[in-house]
């Protein structure tokens, strides 16, 4: 990265020995609650929804209006997971080969997407709300991660975002100028804050360029970037031009994910978006006390936990509004069936990540040609609280 500082790491390793990576024990935590967030946005909230996959995949035989107050707002896990996301990858791309970081990438995202998928596609087809053919289709782009069709789940958008933060991190890699991340950055920083003000401030026609917004980073790319520089900062310590574009990066979150109020009104999603925001910060700068402070059987865990978010993610929407569907025809109570399904995706979740190590484990030896090394690792050396994808 830009620049070198002989600033001592905020965290000493060598007390934790037995931590491979060293975890940041908050952000698994912060990713358990977006994405249990979102859960509750698609079963309290969009399940009432026409034309979104709850409703239809729950054949819109129910409804939880008293739980939509609060549950509307589930959607602001995803910029949440974007947030991580930019905090993780700087540090595990920071020391990667190109085909190492690949290999890793491709380590962690594709085992859970390949079990999830087909889970997914069964569900659709016992439901009867589509075809075999189109289903298939779905079922292809999901599992090749190809972002240009529609998929399995409409959660798997967030994919291609993610994807595409990994390609410009890659490309930087093969032409050995990573040193150049820093500088991507601001840029990143400056383009989509600028453009997320501008769209908060009601000047639509900027919006051009339609799905590309998304995949060019655009419209997100000031949330990764806020992680990045956050990553930066706790790594090498506060600068001024860090300092400033830090600002700049908030001010795109804000704009992207809460309303433009006029005076000093405040939104529900401001509030929510700045006790994140607080909380992130709090607990990467607290994260050696907090690591003091546990044993390692908690801290891993919470690291399990943090793991299951992204499984989580995948399975819950289309899969658990079935779920409801299935068990409300049954002559459930919706409450009692709401809690079933809840539970049953848990269980479920927990079922997919004890698979994953074994599909995982399979696939390692087909990637040691890429990454250069015999044992390749979905989890680079660096925090432990990886990414996880996920969008209401």
């Amino acid at each position: 990265m830009a620049g070198k500082n002989t600033r001592p790491s905020a965290i000493d390793d060598r007390q934790f020995a037995d931590q491979k990576p060293v975890q940041v024990i908050g952000l698994d935590i912060l990713r358990l609650i977006a994405a249990l967030s979102v859960v509750i946005y698609h079963y309290a909230d969009q399940i009432s929804v026409a034309g979104s996959d709850a409703h239809k995949f729950s054949l819109g035989v129910t409804a939880y209006p008293e739980l939509a107050g609060f549950a509307q707002f589930g959607w602001m896990g995803v910029p949440a997971f974007f947030v991580i996301s930019g905090f993780v990858i700087s540090f595990s791309a920071s020391t990667a080969t190109p085909g190492s970081f690949v290999a890793a990438r491709i380590l962690r995202l594709a085992p859970a997407v390949w079990i999830c998928a087909p889970i997914s596609a069964i569900c659709i087809l016992l439901s009867g709300q589509n075809g075999l053919m189109s289903v298939l289709g779905r079922l292809f782009n999901s599992m090749a991660f190809f972002p240009f069709g529609s998929q399995i789940d409409g959660v798997y958008w967030t994919l291609s975002i993610e994807v595409s933060f990994y390609f410009t991190v890659f490309v930087l890699l093969c032409i050995g100028r990573f040193s150049l991340f820093s500088r991507y950055i601001y840029v990143i920083v400056a383009v989509s804050t600028g453009y997320n003000v501008l769209m908060s401030l009601g000047f639509d026609q900027i919006n051009v360029l339609g799905k590309w917004t998304k995949f060019l980073l655009i419209a997100h790319g000031c949330e990764f970037a806020l992680g990045a520089i956050a990553y930066r900062i706790y790594s090498d310590g506060f600068k001024t031009h860090r300092t400033l574009f830090l600002t700049i990066a908030l001010v795109g979150t804000y704009a992207q994910t809460t309303p433009f109020l006029p005076g000093l009104d405040l939104s529900a999603q401001t509030i929510i978006w700045t006790v994140f925001l607080l909380v992130f910060f709090a607990t990467i700068a607290a994260n050696g006390r907090l690591l003091l402070a546990t044993t390692s059987v908690s801290r891993r865990l919470v690291r399990e936990v943090g793991k299951a978010t992204y499984p989580l993610y995948l399975i819950h929407q289309v899969v658990g509004a079935y779920f409801i569907y299935l068990l409300i025809t049954a002559g459930l109570d919706r409450y009692a069936a709401l809690l079933a399904t809840l539970f049953a995706i848990f269980l479920l979740t927990a079922v997919i990540t004890r698979l994953e190590p074994k599909l995982r484990d399979r696939i390692r030896p087909l990637l040691a040609g890429i990454s250069g090394r015999r044992n390749v690792s979905s989890q680079p050396a660096g925090p432990s609280s990886d990414v996880v994808s996920g969008h209401a």
